[in-house]
């Protein structure tokens, strides 16, 4: 067995060809065993795609044999470009703070349809959306799409994606119009059901909402399900005040445990984000990503599954504008006959401008492209998201784990970030 060094060894295909010659790779020069070699690559535009490798806490092994490691894993050794890294079998759950979902769904459909060791339940908090953007505009292939938007002020709001395989079904009747929580039940066939609820608590919440929040928690809880709370709740585990809180003292009282212990917002040094359950037992990891897409880290969990879950790849479908019967002289003529005036009296709101813009274009542009469902194998990326984009958002995972690792935590008014 060859080593090399996991710094210099950052291209997707060289590990390939590593893999084809049974290598595996050390992060460590100074635990390579005497005598083996070290091989060094050149800087690759491939490096963010590591399709087949296991990782472990000391090596990424390119081998099947099951490595031991501790339950908690912060992953701060090298991975994927954004990937979640949920290689252990079971149901992967996973939530992630992305702060203003609009402007990331491209990045993480890319994330959910190019990377491996995906979640099988991704809750997306704090998305910002509202009835202007379409399900069509959210669609990841592969996954089931529900939303809970906030439907009083700006902000808030989660987003759920579900893979296909997984049995489920939603369960409105413990969600709340004035609480931002989206619950579902799993429904194997060869397992009892579980109850698993994406939850955002803003910072701003009174006890009057805590106690709201606190008593659909425990609906969900005596119904005798095993039973998965996770999300931002905006509540400083690291903080020993934290166990005085009402919200946290309910769950307690619930005999629920909370599994994350380690920094979710590095900015602020504080285990804001949690993932709360009945049934620690059933756990076969704990996962903190550390992903740079928002000031959060996403926590994951993978629960274990005996009967195991079918991630066979599926034919995938996209949805595009069709221009055969586009006629450019009539779309100009149609764009010229909106009511654009109606812009002027939104001019000191422009994201309220931007988005009656884009319904005034859509309702056009819809009729003479209108927009077609295609089954294709291969889910393509977006044309803007080029090897030069993504290898800026590979420096930009690495150099937010250099300052983690530098000072424990980022302000990112700073030269760190």
């Amino acid at each position: 067995m060859e080593y090399f060094s996991q710094s210099d060894f950052v291209c997707g295909m060289c590990l390939q060809a590593a893999n084809t010659l049974n290598l595996s790779v050390s992060t460590d020069n100074s635990q390579l065993p005497i005598g083996f070699s070290v091989f060094n690559f050149d800087d690759c535009l491939f490096e963010d795609f590591v399709p087949f490798a296991f990782r472990t806490d000391n090596a990424i092994v390119t081998t099947d044999d099951a490595v031991d490691e501790p339950l908690f894993n912060t992953s701060s050794d090298y991975e994927p470009l954004t990937g979640f890294g949920l290689k252990d079998k079971g149901l992967r759950v996973a939530a992630y703070n992305v702060q203003h979902y609009a402007n990331k769904v491209e990045i993480i459909r890319t994330i959910l349809t190019q990377t491996n060791g995906l979640p099988d339940i991704l809750f997306l908090i704090e998305t910002w959306l509202d009835d202007t953007y379409t399900d069509n505009e959210l669609e990841v292939p592969g996954y089931l799409l529900l939303r809970k938007d906030r439907s009083s002020k700006r902000g808030g709001g989660i987003v759920a994606y579900v893979r296909h395989e997984i049995s489920f079904h939603r369960r409105t009747d413990l969600e709340s119009n004035d609480l931002e929580i989206l619950w579902l039940e799993i429904n194997h066939s060869n397992m009892k059901p579980i109850l698993v609820a994406g939850v955002y608590r803003p910072p701003d919440t009174n006890m009057a909402t805590d106690s709201k929040l606190e008593d659909i928690l425990s609906q969900g809880y005596f119904e005798g399900k095993e039973f998965y709370a996770l999300g931002d709740l905006n509540i400083n585990i690291h903080d020993p005040s934290a166990m005085n809180h009402q919200l946290v003292q309910g769950l307690h009282a619930m005999s629920m445990t909370q599994l994350v212990n380690v920094t979710t917002r590095p900015a602020s040094n504080t285990c804001l984000d949690h993932i709360w359950c009945t049934t620690e037992d059933n756990i076969v990891r704990i996962s903190v990503p550390q992903i740079g897409l928002s000031d959060h880290f996403p926590v994951c969990f993978i629960r274990k599954f005996n009967g195991g879950l079918c991630r066979e790849k599926s034919h995938l479908t996209i949805k595009y504008r069709c221009f055969k019967m586009f006629d450019s002289a009539k779309f100009i003529k149609d764009l010229e006959n909106v009511p654009w005036q109606k812009l002027a009296a939104i001019d000191t709101d422009p994201d309220a401008a931007l988005d009656t813009f884009e319904r005034l274009f859509n309702d056009v542009i819809n009729d003479h492209a209108p927009m077609k469902e295609k089954r294709v194998k291969l889910w393509r990326q977006p044309p803007w998201m080029k090897p030069e984009i993504l290898s800026k958002m590979k420096k930009r995972d690495r150099l937010l784990k250099e300052a983690i690792n530098v000072s424990g935590k980022v302000n990112r008014n700073t030269e760190e970030w």
